[in-house]
């Protein structure tokens, strides 16, 4: 590689490399990863047009990069050995007990939170369903848990499955 290209990549690299913050890496670890993958993907001598696709290319080098550092950092789960409280396979979610409400609340976890799907597996359309979907949630808020235990009415999340069974 010649030295102008060189001085061009460096350069280039430095800008890109101070805007970006990567828990664990030095500024010059950042600029030599956007120069090494930049050579790799252009090659020694690549136009003077391609400025600001070299910049991009370096940017989202860094980018990716950072998202590996924070996947590796913030979704560590602990084992199940190394715990001493057990882990919860379960969750209970309120059901309201009016008719739309619990319609439009079991479709939506049939449908794993997509409202779209929710309002054609009930045969409604998109805005019926989200003004359903409104105030079944306000009814949830209102009467939380204790909508549920009155009525007695509970759906259980369980492992994989989105929905197995309805308690009366």
């Amino acid at each position: 590689m010649d030295e102008r290209t060189l001085k061009r990549y460096y350069k280039m690299a430095r800008t890109v490399s101070k805007r970006l913050y990567i828990p664990g890496y030095e500024l010059e670890d950042k600029i030599q990863e956007c120069v090494l993958h930049a050579w790799s993907k252009l090659g020694d001598d690549p136009p003077e047009r391609l400025n600001s696709y070299i910049w991009k290319l370096m940017r989202n080098r860094l980018i990716s990069i950072s998202r590996k550092v924070y996947l590796d950092n913030h979704f560590l789960v602990p084992s199940v050995v190394d715990t001493e409280t057990p882990i919860a396979t379960t969750v209970v979610v309120p059901i309201p007990f009016s008719e739309k409400g619990k319609t439009i609340t079991l479709a939506m976890i049939d449908c794993d939170g997509s409202l779209s799907r929710a309002c054609k597996t009930i045969g409604v359309t998109y805005w019926v369903g989200a003004k359903m979907w409104q105030a079944a949630k306000r009814e949830i808020r209102q009467e939380g848990f204790e909508a549920s235990k009155v009525h007695s009415e509970f759906c259980w999340l369980c492992g994989d499955t989105s929905w197995t069974e309805m308690r009366s």
